[in-house]
């Protein structure tokens, strides 16, 4: 499992500094608590209802945690074929469609907001070791590409939730047209609870 915990917090950090801000249309709209699960939604892939609100997102259907097969398969030294990566994508999603969250709070004061949600995350810690006990603890240099593919690919899939939510407070702020959007340190706090990636 050497590499997993290093898997940089700081990238999807950066990745949600980019891609959860932005311009749009101009009305008066949704409150914070309605605008929240949007971006939630949007973190797994579901990115049909913040496209909507906010048309300039930078978010894609592979959502927020896109980069995390390609960084896991860098670090063990995998090169995917399109296909294998296409089906890293579809057992990533499928695994992220499990998590549940549930808007308990929201503060609002002018133009600033505090939505609090509470996420019921992905453990794939606890899936890779599953994963990783089956093929006697680690990967070693002599473990084939397939066999790395299978075992992200059943981590993803069979991953469990995390017993207890957590409770993150995801700010946000009012743009000139009425629009809420989300501050980029309000998807980090999120991501770090829709997945757990280390100890």
């Amino acid at each position: 499992m050497q590499g997993i915990t290093r898997l940089p917090a700081l990238l999807i950090a950066l990745l949600l500094a980019a891609t959860l801000v932005g311009c749009g249309r101009a009305e008066q709209g949704p409150s914070p608590s309605d605008v929240a699960p949007l971006y939630l939604e949007a973190m797994r892939g579901n990115i049909s209802g913040l496209r909507e609100y906010n048309p300039d997102t930078k978010l894609t259907e592979q959502g927020v945690f896109g980069s995390v097969n390609q960084t896991l398969l860098e670090i063990w030294g995998v090169n995917p074929t399109a296909e294998q990566e296409a089906q890293l994508t579809e057992a990533m999603l499928a695994g992220l469609s499990k998590v549940e969250f549930t808007v308990i709070d929201e503060e609002v004061d002018g133009d600033g907001a505090t939505v609090t949600v509470a996420i019921r995350g992905l453990d794939m810690s606890s899936s890779l070791e599953t994963q990783f006990e089956a093929i006697g603890g680690q990967i070693t240099p002599d473990t084939d590409d397939e066999t790395i593919i299978t075992i992200l690919d059943k981590a993803w899939r069979e991953a469990p939730l995390v017993p207890e939510p957590s409770n993150v407070d995801m700010p946000f702020t009012a743009v000139s047209d009425g629009r809420w959007i989300a501050d980029p340190q309000a998807g980090a706090a999120a991501a770090a609870a829709y997945v757990k990636m280390g100890g």
